[in-house]
């Protein structure tokens, strides 16, 4: 082929592809179908978790109730149960203690294998069931919690604002192992034993009949399971006297009772040592109250 032909060609190959380009341009434009997904998704991804939340008051209620089946077994939980780890701020196997600088907070002491924290702290389990409200489990869920102090060097979480009304709540607990669940600062000279207890005074100075006019009298007990403002029966074996007060004071093993009306009906005679016997009729347990104080 002569070259004058080649540059023919050509010159029809270039108007052919400028028509073709023109021709498109020309074309009406279609509907935009633009991706309704990110472009890095291979494939379309279908929603595993989907959030529902009420923004209603309910959140503000205490996270359990101690009338829901927590563990599958077919039994509802009625109190704190120790084999169950409730969720909540506090690691269910750490020991804490109430530290009352910057307004207050809990501080981890040690790691417990079994919950338990023998009278030297809190138990992070038990304070879980005392405490959480269903917003601290929401927001715990979510972000980790609300964090009043997030720092480089601390974090402190803070518990939602509870109204001093419905909104507050109370958790009473009455079980054996309470001494390893809360600190001895907290049941001072209480034990959990069962009541009905009865303990027979070992002092050779205890009140006869007659003194016990007085409204406030001394007893010392060789074992103590009272606490103030507990109700304490008072047995008098010879004669037999039965007489009910409350216990005003704890000093050692002293317990200061205050008996109304103690000496109605009772013949002035002196008392043996070992005639009167004591007997707790308070309940054992320990209320927990829970409310924000502004």
């Amino acid at each position: 082929m002569k070259t004058s032909q080649k540059i023919a060609t050509y010159a029809l190959m270039l108007f052919q592809s400028s028509w073709f380009i023109s021709s498109v341009l020309a074309a009406p434009p279609g509907p935009l179908d633009l991706a309704q997904s990110p472009l890095f998704y291979g494939f379309q991804q279908k929603p595993i978790v989907m959030l529902n939340l009420t923004k209603d008051n309910q959140l503000h209620f205490k996270a359990y109730t101690d009338y829901s089946d927590l563990d599958d077994d077919g039994i509802p939980e009625l109190t704190y149960k120790h084999s169950f780890n409730y969720y909540g701020y506090w690691d269910s196997q750490k020991c804490y203690e109430y530290k009352s600088s910057n307004n207050g907070f809990y501080a981890p002491t040690g790691y417990s294998a079994d919950k338990y924290c023998a009278g030297t702290g809190w138990s992070g389990n038990f304070l879980n069931w005392v405490a959480t409200s269903r917003m601290d489990s929401v927001r715990k869920i979510l972000y980790g919690g609300k964090r009043s102090t997030d720092s480089t060097t601390e974090t402190v979480l803070e518990r939602n604002f509870l109204t001093m009304d419905a909104h507050s709540w109370a958790k009473f607990y009455n079980g054996a192992d309470l001494n390893k669940l809360v600190p001895d600062s907290v049941l001072g000279t209480f034990t959990a034993t069962a009541p009905g207890t009865t303990y027979a005074s070992t002092t050779a100075t205890l009140p006869t009949v007659t003194a016990m006019a007085t409204a406030t009298n001394y007893f010392v007990t060789s074992s103590i399971s009272a606490r103030i403002g507990d109700q304490i029966k008072l047995t008098q074996i010879t004669p037999d006297v039965i007489r009910y007060g409350r216990v005003t004071a704890i000093s050692g093993t002293r317990l200061t009772i205050n008996i109304p009306n103690a000496t109605v009906g009772i013949i002035g005679v002196a008392v043996p040592v070992s005639s009167w016997q004591l007997e707790n009729l308070s309940a054992t347990g320990v209320t927990f109250c829970n409310t924000t104080f502004i």
